[in-house]
């Protein structure tokens, strides 16, 4: 699995802002574990192939969580672990929002400080669908986020989950961040190809961007 580390601008700009925006490239991160940048909603780099590589440095938020887990000798998440399980719903606010456009379910995007893991879980043998794992904090409200959306790469969100989860090494690595319940987890029935992970802010209608994975 890859991750690409991005920090740019909306993803609702036109083409030719794409196109410009500069990106970040990252593989093996620290334990193993699928790093990705905190941004506001911007642009990943498959989008734009062609500007990955400019840097491989990770945002100083997402690098020092990381360094704390490696630290501390533990890993944030263990990734891929295949159940025979057939997979889990996902949470009951999102039943109408599977297969909607990202850009109309939410049409203001805004900034947060989190990070996606990687994938906890894939059910069905891997063939059902997986859990993607990671933490996301709302600097405006001081709070986490509450709740995430999947988001394929043609702009459909295609999974969903809350927050809620216990990560002590978040607010352990950043002191600004007092919860210790940042992390969440998002389940979704793609099982291969890129996705973006979105926190839906407090009011309902804003987004910001929490990470980019490669199933």
């Amino acid at each position: 699995m890859r991750a690409f580390a991005s920090a740019s601008r909306s993803p609702l700009a036109s083409t030719h802002e794409r196109a410009a925006d500069s990106v970040s490239l990252r593989e093996g991160a620290a334990l193993g574990l699928a790093a990705l940048s905190l941004a506001a909603c911007g642009d990943p780099a498959w989008r734009n192939p062609a500007a990955a590589g400019v840097s491989t440095a990770l945002a100083p938020d997402v690098q020092a969580v990381l360094d704390e887990n490696a630290r501390a000798g533990r890993a944030a998440v263990h990734t891929d672990h295949a159940s025979p399980a057939p997979l889990p719903p996902p949470p009951a606010w999102a039943q109408g929002l599977i297969g909607r456009n990202v850009r109309q379910a939410y049409p203001r995007t805004g900034a947060c400080v989190g990070n996606t893991d990687g994938v906890a879980s894939r059910f069905g043998s891997g063939r059902a669908g997986a859990r993607v794992v990671g933490w996301g904090w709302d600097p405006d409200q001081q709070a986490p986020i509450g709740r995430v959306v999947l988001v394929d790469e043609d702009f459909r969100i295609v999974g969903a989950g809350d927050t809620g989860m216990v990560r002590r090494d978040v607010p352990r690595a950043m002191p600004a961040i007092t919860s210790l319940i940042t992390g969440w987890k998002a389940i979704t029935s793609r099982v291969a190809g890129p996705l973006d992970a979105y926190g839906v802010k407090s009011d309902g209608q804003t987004i910001c961007k929490l990470g980019h994975l490669e199933l």
